[in-house]
């Protein structure tokens, strides 16, 4: 509650704070610009003009670079201001506000002292319309000047920059005001700088440059971007490109219209704009320009139909990317028939399926083939999934085309968008795909090596993930670490089982349980594969649900135990995920404790803190004869927790990592632009806490000089947290709790946190250098945090996982 009152005042503040800047700079900016006949509309001398010169000419009859096509007097199309709309829930009017047109001028661009203007008038966003003149100079026509001559110069302004003991402002001043405003700026200790002269609105650029031009003895118009388009029956090409470029302009109007008044494009909107448009406009023309009635010609696709003549006296022409063989220069019935498919379905687009060796066509809301036939057949498309492209069979029965199969060497699986989405984002070139027992199995396989190859200190890590899915998706992950020595021995391994389950609403795969078998090592730290523990948690909450040894584990009749001692370790571990802290010295409560506690203090302190936390993730009390190094059989890395021994020979905390992990966030779906199916897509938002000791002290013995590790995610990829590696110098220590704890989303199912160190004192017993504790999964409703933007200078930046 204290927090709400807080976060209200401070809104409240923050709102009068705005109110007093906004003042604040209405009166200044009123003190530096006198006698402005635009009263303030200083912010449209900068104009930008899209539409096309030509185009306006022709639809408003204004005079054009000296070419006079109609009346003098301009009925220019108005920025309209009609009011949007009303909101649902509402009773929406007969019949909206007119939006507001400026008046015609009352003299011809010609009377305009200075001579013609370069362009036609441009609308600006107030609703005013200016003109330019040949030697630059803007007008503004005025509706409200008295006498006959409405127009007015636009007075040019300055930009200047003031600043004043560290104090800064940015200024428009009229070139009339500029050295009087500049001296008394001066005078009174501004120093100024940055005084930029006004920019006029450049000549605008053609938009829709349509010309007349032939192509293969057909009538055409082109422009240049290199469209074309065939001239209708009864058109003569000069016509046709005059209406291209006028329906251009039309249509750059009627999306500023949409804009402007915050409507959508609907039937509605597009009446409303053809009230408002000035008299004398072609009706038809509008109607064609904004898709009314009759199919809009400047809705053809451009054709392009490229003729090649061969050595052997043949010729040979490309449409669409497909090549037709003729004995003359005359076009084969093939290459005619897809040119008049091409004009009786202009908004037909080729599409990458075929059927039977045919294209399919996509128009509208349906896909058809080349004989103008709707089709809800099956057709093949290319997907290049790992850079080898696959025969995918998509059915079109439904609205969109599906993926039903997919061809692996000569053999078919059935699948669906899911499976197929994950194996195009997933595989890569050097994994393997291949149909097993009914199933689709990926593998993935990385390799990684530590020291020199013959020497003692050689390590190589090699990590295989398998995939395998069904037809709705996956089925289950596998992930085997195995790590060898110099001569081959296995001196690390574990493999990691996640199972999942199809969730049909959301087209997803949902995570079911975790199977993590890990395996103890003889008395040389060779791996003895007799010896193993599996433990099966929840892949959501990341609650242990139950635990069993092999025959040979020395733990083998104690499952029920260990099983209790894991579920209260998860449950303290949700413990320490909501308070963010209580862990020994790190930082958060250690800043402060440093603040105020002296050294003999901070010891108990930090000492009682390890009773805390001995009691709730060791299951035991706090003795002396119970925790010493020399009397437990203490697993020193067990579930993300390593232990130094203090002076006093009592265990204490020297490195731990937690995360959590949020439900699967589904958001809206993506539409694949090829096949138009859409994906949902998803994320998770984790918070990862973590802190590592380097000794108690500067001088501790057990310490080394330099500490240096990362954080490593894996699930169903492995993700490296930052950069580069961290270090930590001899009684240091470095971690990210609190406020300062790590939050990311991400794309990926992360079920295990580790810290990877490069050495790790030979006291903590960690396997294989590396200290990791299980994810936990939401165990309630997600609160969805902020993604934290800043993070602390650790020597790496963090990177996306």
């Amino acid at each position: 509650m204290k927090h709400k009152k807080l976060t209200k005042k401070a809104h409240q503040l923050s709102t009068i704070l705005i109110v007093i800047v906004s003042v604040i700079s209405i009166i200044s900016f009123g003190f530096y610009t006198e006698n402005n006949p635009v009263s303030g509309n200083n912010k449209n001398i900068e104009l930008e003009i899209t539409e096309s010169a030509t185009g306006m000419e022709s639809v408003t009859g204004m005079v054009v670079s000296g070419k006079i096509s109609g009346p003098a007097t301009p009925p220019p199309p108005p920025a309209p201001t009609a009011t949007a709309p009303p909101a649902p829930g509402t009773t929406a009017t007969a019949t909206p506000p007119k939006p507001t047109a400026p008046p015609a001028p009352l003299a011809s661009p010609e009377s305009i002292k200075k001579g013609p203007p370069t362009a036609r008038p441009v609308p600006a966003n107030d609703g005013y319309w200016y003109f330019k003149e040949s030697d630059g100079t803007l007008k503004w026509y005025n509706p409200k000047k008295a006498g006959t001559d409405k127009w007015e110069e636009i007075l040019n302004t300055y930009t200047i920059t003031a600043s004043k003991g560290g104090e800064t402002r940015t200024l428009s001043i009229e070139a009339a005001t500029l050295n009087k405003a500049t001296a008394e700026l001066t005078k009174t200790g501004f120093i100024i700088s940055n005084v930029v002269s006004p920019q006029i609105a450049q000549q605008p650029a053609v938009a829709a440059d349509f010309r007349p031009d032939t192509l293969g003895g057909a009538n055409i118009v082109k422009n240049s971007k290199g469209e074309m388009y065939f001239v209708p029956t009864g058109k003569t090409p000069e016509q046709y490109a005059l209406e291209l470029n006028q329906k251009i302009v039309i249509q750059n109007e009627y999306k500023k219209f949409l804009q402007d008044n915050k409507l959508k494009d609907d039937d509605k909107s597009k009446k409303w704009f053809k009230e408002n448009l000035p008299p004398g406009i072609n009706a038809d023309l509008v109607n064609d320009a904004l898709g009314i009635g009759a199919a809009s010609a400047s809705k053809q696709v451009a054709i392009s139909v490229q003729k090649i003549s061969l050595p052997n006296g043949k010729f040979k022409f490309i449409f669409e990317g497909k090549e037709y063989d003729s004995d003359s220069d005359s076009e084969p019935p093939e290459l005619t028939a897809a040119k008049n498919f091409k004009k009786e379905h202009p908004t037909a687009k080729k599409t990458d399926f075929t059927a039977d060796g045919n294209t399919v066509y996509s128009e509208g809301n349906k896909y058809i083939l080349q004989t103008g036939e709707e089709y809800k057949g099956e057709a093949i498309k290319k997907e290049k999934i790992g850079g080898i492209p696959y025969d995918v069979t998509y059915s079109f029965e439904g609205k969109k085309p599906e993926p039903t199969k997919i061809k692996i060497d000569e053999t078919d699986f059935n699948l669906n968008s899911n499976v197929l989405s994950q194996l195009k984002s997933k595989v890569g070139k050097e994994d393997t795909l291949k149909v097993s027992e009914g199933n689709l199995v990926h593998t993935k396989t990385a390799k990684k090596t530590e020291g020199k190859e013959g020497e003692d200190s050689y390590r190589e890590a090699t990590t295989t993930t398998i995939s395998t899915y069904n037809k709705d998706g996956l089925n289950s992950l596998v992930v085997d670490y195995i790590t060898v020595n110099k001569d081959g021995n296995v001196v690390d391994k574990k493999k990691t089982v996640t199972t999942y389950e199809y969730d049909k609403g959301n087209n997803k795969d949902k995570p079911l349980n975790i199977i993590e078998t890990t395996y103890e090592k003889d008395e040389n730290g060779i791996i003895d594969e007799s010896k193993s523990r599996t433990l099966i948690t929840d892949a959501i909450t990341g609650e242990p649900i139950t635990v069993f040894y092999s025959i040979g584990h020395p733990r083998k009749g104690k499952e029920n135990e260990d099983l209790d001692l894991l579920k209260t370790q998860f449950k303290s571990r949700q413990f320490f995920a909501q308070l963010e802290s209580s862990l020994t010295d790190f930082s958060g409560l250690g800043y402060y404790a440093t603040l105020f506690f002296s050294r003999e203090d901070l010891d108990i302190w930090r000492e009682n803190v390890d009773k805390i936390f001995a009691t709730l993730y060791l299951g035991t009390e706090y003795w002396t004869s119970g925790i010493c190094a020399a009397a437990t059989d203490l697993d020193r890395s067990s579930q993300g927790v390593a232990y130094i021994d203090t002076k006093t020979g009592l265990a204490a905390v020297a490195a731990h990592i937690e995360a959590t992990r949020s439900e699967q966030i589904i958001g809206p779906g993506t539409e694949d632009n090829r096949t138009g199916t859409v994906r949902p897509t998803r994320e998770f938002l984790y918070k990862i806490t973590f802190n590592v000791k380097n000794g108690d002290y500067d001088t501790d013995p057990k310490a080394l000089e330099k500490m240096r590790f990362n954080i490593v995610l894996r699930g169903e990829r492995t993700a490296k947290l930052f950069r580069n590696n961290i270090e930590v110098k001899k009684g240091n220590q470095f971690g990210h709790l609190g406020r300062n704890a790590i939050v990311q989303y991400s794309d990926f199912f992360y079920s295990t946190a580790c810290i990877e160190f490069e050495n790790a004192p030979s006291s903590w017993t960690l396997d294989n250098n590396e200290l990791c504790n299980t994810i936990l999964g939401p165990s309630g409703p997600t609160s969805i945090g902020q993604q934290q933007t800043a993070q602390e200078s650790a020597g790496g930046d963090i990177l996306d996982i």
